[in-house]
Order: structure tokens, then C-alpha cells, then sequence
């Protein structure tokens, strides 16, 4: 998902990060990522973004995945099945295909090739979500501080590995 951020809004320049956990036995288990979390992203471009993802929902066999990008004149609502622009469908996936399908084979097609550049998302420019997503670690672990995304490529900021709320056990 940080990666399909970027694609709409450019590369992220900040990063802050709530992580919520739940006890042992209280979910399903063994969770080893945050049962609850919320991440703020501000971009180069001056756009801000937050994603929030739960797992909260043990018993419910439920998924949504959606990107809602709100602009002065524009409401697009992205998910991996469809894209609707202001109220019109711009895109349907065929039945049994959706956006992660679509990836995949985009993935497996430049692998197949030797051509990284076929690729839509280049491994060089894509450090940028990597280092965005290791800056909300570490920021979860600074009870929300506010983040640059340079400081984590420069290595003046550093996750530990651990997540906070896990019980002390080491990331996965």
C-alpha cells in the first residue's frame, strides 16, 4: 500500500506511527505484527496521507483494502477489484482477477524478461517505501515522534527490531 501512495502522491518525506497491540490470548495467535495501527505520511509533493490496518476481527472472515485520494475537485476510491472517479467505475477487474493479480504477473513477466525497468515500481526508487515503512517502526517505538524519511536512509534513525507492545520478541 505505501507503494501504491506513492505512486499517486510521490516520495514521502515524513512518517509518525501509532502501534496498538493486543495481550496474549486476547486474538488470534501468533500475531507477531500490531493487531491495530495507524501511520501519517507527509509527502515531498505536500500532500499527507494516513493508512490504518486491523486485525481486530478474529472471528470475521473480512478484508478491505482500500485508497481514498481526496482532492479540490477529485474523490477517486481505489481497490484491488476497482476504481470509481467521483461516483463513475473507471476500472473493473475481470471476475477472478483484481490489482494484486495484475502486479503479480507484471512482477513475474519482467523477472521472465531480465528487464528490471519493467517493472512499475523500480527497486532503486522504491527504497523510499521501505525507509517509510522502517521510520513508522521506529517512530511506534517513539510513541508517534514525527520522522524523516532521510534520517532512516541515513541510518541517524534506526528501528531496533523489536515492536513495540510484542513482548520484546524480534521482528520477523
Amino acid at each position: 500500500m505505501v507503494d501504491l501512495l506513492r505512486y499517486f502522491l510521490g516520495d514521502i518525506e515524513r512518517v509518525s506511527a501509532f502501534y496498538g497491540w493486543r495481550r496474549p490470548g486476547e486474538g488470534p495467535e501468533p500475531m507477531d505484527l500490531p493487531h491495530v495501527y495507524g501511520v501519517n505520511y507527509r509527502f515531498a509533493s505536500g500532500a499527507v496521507a494516513n493508512a490504518t490496518t486491523s486485525r481486530v476481527l478474529d472471528h470475521v472472515k473480512a478484508s478491505r483494502r482500500e485508497v481514498l485520494i481526496v482532492s479540490d475537485d477529485s474523490l477517486i476510491e481505489w481497490s484491488a477489484q476497482r476504481v470509481v472517479e467521483n461516483g463513475q467505475v473507471v476500472f473493473e477487474a475481470p471476475p477472478g482477477n483484481d490489482a494484486s493479480a495484475f502486479q503479480a504477473r507484471g512482477f513475474i513477466e519482467a523477472v521472465k524478461a531480465g528487464d528490471p525497468a519493467a517493472t512499475r515500481s523500480p527497486y532503486g526508487p522504491s527504497n523510499n517505501s521501505l525507509a517509510a515503512v522502517l521510520g513508522a517502526n521506529a517512530s511506534a517505538e517513539r510513541d508517534g515522534e514525527v520522522l524523516r524519511v532521510a534520517d532512516v536512509v541515513a541510518g541517524t534513525v534506526r528501528w531496533s527490531g523489536r515492536l513495540p507492545g510484542d513482548g520484546g520478541r524480534d521482528a520477523a
